[in-house]
């Protein structure tokens, strides 16, 4: 089974079934309850409705880090002005 993040063709094991650098996208508190929900109720349906937002979340993250790609890229290069 692959992650189900779009273009993400790492391979994942397990009840979290998120590649690991998308895991350590969601927020926190979500991680920790996808993996309470995963050892208690493992694909039951709270495991399931936490997975979902889980994807949402990083789904939204990548979106924002994208616009922020795409903004940038718009203006010129600049680096912070250091005076020593």
């Amino acid at each position: 089974m692959t992650c189900p993040i779009e273009q993400c063709l790492r391979e994942v094991s397990g009840p979290l079934r998120l590649c690991v650098a998308h895991f350590h996208l969601v927020p926190a508190p979500l991680r920790q309850a996808l993996s309470s929900f995963a050892r208690a109720h493992n694909r039951g349906p709270a495991h399931r409705a936490a997975f979902e937002l889980a994807v949402e979340s990083v789904v939204k993250t990548l979106a924002f880090q994208r616009q922020l790609v795409d903004t940038s890229a718009t203006q010129p290069a600049s680096l912070p002005y250091r005076d020593d």
